[in-house]
């Protein structure tokens, strides 16, 4: 058991390294076929995303409480998410979708939007939300994100605009020019094979493909 003031800052660790990874993770998860966290953090392709919202975007928006090593507390919600005991399943991290992207991964994307490469990754994170909302059967995914917000979405209509939690970013031209080139490779590959298409590369960074 840790005691300390420093409240804020275990509560911004938790929020962006645990609560964060986890909609990263179901997301992209689901995308790839997968039903339990332990099965999508085993893949490959999925951990690799997910180490680029941790090391690219999250690690370095946050202040850490002293004596924290944030890759040491990584390597615990890796153990943590990839125990086949635990059996939790991408849908019940994905409940109520819209409010805990909005709660969740909203303020890391606001907060990192001068890092290297950040169009290209909050691209993906975004559109593997997007799609995997339009396209669940599961009224827990989708509950919270209104049947209009769907719709446009479907239709192919800018995203940024289309969401109000995401009126923080509407107006970044970068990040809408690679969300649509990812929706792009969804539609082209599939999104499965759309994610390992567009893979970090030696940077950690996602491959640009505009």
């Amino acid at each position: 058991m840790i005691f300390t003031e420093d409240i804020g800052a275990y509560e911004s660790m938790k929020l962006r390294l645990l609560n964060g990874a986890h909609q990263v993770l179901a997301y992209i998860g689901l995308l790839r076929g997968h039903r339990f966290t332990h099965g999508a953090v085993a893949d490959p392709v999925v951990r690799r995303w997910l180490d680029a919202y941790w090391q690219d975007l999250a690690l370095p928006t946050l202040d850490l409480p002293d004596g924290i090593d944030g890759d040491d507390y990584i390597r615990t919600l890796v153990e943590r998410f990839g125990n086949p005991a635990i059996a939790d399943t991408l849908e019940r991290l994905a409940t109520d979708s819209g409010a805990r992207m909005a709660k969740f991964v909203l303020p890391v994307l606001v907060d990192a939007r001068n890092r290297p490469g950040f169009a290209e990754l909050t691209a993906v994170i975004l559109e593997s939300w997007a799609f995997a909302v339009t396209s669940s059967s599961s009224d827990l995914i989708t509950s919270g994100v209104p049947s209009d917000t769907r719709a446009t979405i479907t239709e192919g209509k800018s995203l940024l605009s289309a969401v109000d939690w995401l009126g923080p970013l509407s107006m970044d031209d970068v990040l809408s020019h690679a969300m649509t080139a990812v929706r792009k490779t969804f539609d082209l590959l599939g999104p499965s094979d759309g994610l390992e298409h567009l893979l970090p590369q030696g940077s950690g960074r996602a491959q640009e493909v505009f």
